[in-house]
């Protein structure tokens, strides 16, 4: 191993150290679950898996066996999953030491037992490998804009203290915004203050369009990305006014040629890319290989289970709670990123 490769790992261990040491205080007297999980590969990772009744939050984190440190928080209140990942920097090719990245996505509630479900869980045999009842395969998400960090607390206040080393890279995408605002009790304008936009140039605003009978624009197709699976949308009217005032301030050569390179860059991806400090699209993939995505209900009378992860007490009725079901999956992020350089993983 490189100089440079342990000097690299020596402060990643450091790091780590002190972030369980932070996890440990924050979150002294609220359950936590080690779980050994097999991933794909055949390799065994240990999830901490950290329940807050008090603040409704769900914390899961590992470490990959690239040295990748994925931290995952559902807010229940706020309806708002963060997933940020920790990537180990290549410092012989420029990179930092490492850089960090937040993905801030709507989260339905449904698809993780609740944080006092979470609470009650325990298990016998800790030194068990578990794997996954279900596979849930992956779900694709264009991100749109940047979050302010500073102004994030509309959206949820757990976004500012866990990307406080995301400042540029925490991102977000205009429908989550959309779907927030029609929570109770949501501001629009607050959460929109929380957010800017990704530069014009990434999103395909040649897509054709019709105006209606009131005047609204109505996009035929305006997706960031070419792949349909992609969620996320840069509003039309707003990309269309952007492009409008970028080309006023140019000369009529200068806007020609921007608008060549503009149409390349929207559907460029950072493995398409050869200039190192070009922007492009990034591609990020993260999978949960083990969580609790559900409660399972028996008939009758109550029995003890031999291993206590999989029960959680209930009442001696006719149907009481007596286990959980768990599943896995992976989630693939597509962001602009201002330089390749920032995404050379995606090669």
């Amino acid at each position: 191993m490189c100089a440079k490769t342990r000097k690299t790992r020596s402060m990643i261990d450091k790091y780590l150290i002190g972030l369980t040491y932070f996890l440990q205080c924050a979150c002294l007297g609220n359950p936590q679950l080690l779980i050994n999980v097999q991933n794909q590969g055949g390799e065994v990772v240990q999830e901490t898996i950290t329940s807050n009744i008090g603040d409704d939050v769900i914390i899961l984190e590992f470490q990959r066996t690239d040295g990748t440190l994925i931290t995952q928080l559902i807010d229940f209140r706020s309806e708002v999953q963060i997933l940020k990942a920790l990537v180990l920097g290549e410092e012989e090719r420029g990179q930092n030491t490492y850089q960090v990245m937040c993905f801030v996505t709507r989260f339905m509630k449904s698809e993780f037992i609740s944080s006092d479900a979470m609470a009650k869980l325990r298990q016998k045999n800790p030194h068990t490998v578990r794997t996954p009842e279900e596979d849930r395969g992956k779900e694709n998400f264009t991100m749109t804009g940047w979050i302010h960090l500073d102004k994030s607390s509309p959206i949820s206040r757990h976004i500012s203290y866990l990307c406080s080393e995301a400042q540029d890279s925490t991102y977000v995408r205009d429908v989550d915004i959309k779907a927030w605002s029609e929570l109770p009790g949501a501001s629009i304008s607050n959460l929109l203050s929380a957010v800017q936009s990704f530069p014009i140039f990434v999103a395909n605003i040649d897509t054709p369009s019709v105006i209606n009978n009131n005047n609204h624009i109505k996009p035929i197709a305006n997706s960031i990305s070419n792949n349909n699976n992609h969620r996320g949308t840069i509003p039309p009217a707003i990309a269309a006014q952007l492009h409008l005032n970028a080309k006023s301030t140019m000369s009529p050569h200068n806007s020609r040629q921007h608008e060549q390179t503009e149409t390349q860059s929207s559907t460029s991806k950072c493995n398409e890319v050869s200039a190192i400090w070009a922007p492009c699209m990034c591609s990020l993939e993260m999978c949960i290989g083990w969580y609790p995505c559900g409660l399972k209900y028996c008939k009758g009378k109550q029995q003890p289970s031999s291993d206590s992860v999989n029960a959680i007490n209930g009442s001696a009725s006719n149907s009481y709670r007596c286990g959980i079901k768990t599943c896995r999956k992976c989630f693939h992020y597509v962001y602009y990123v201002r330089q390749k350089q920032q995404c050379l993983w995606d090669e």
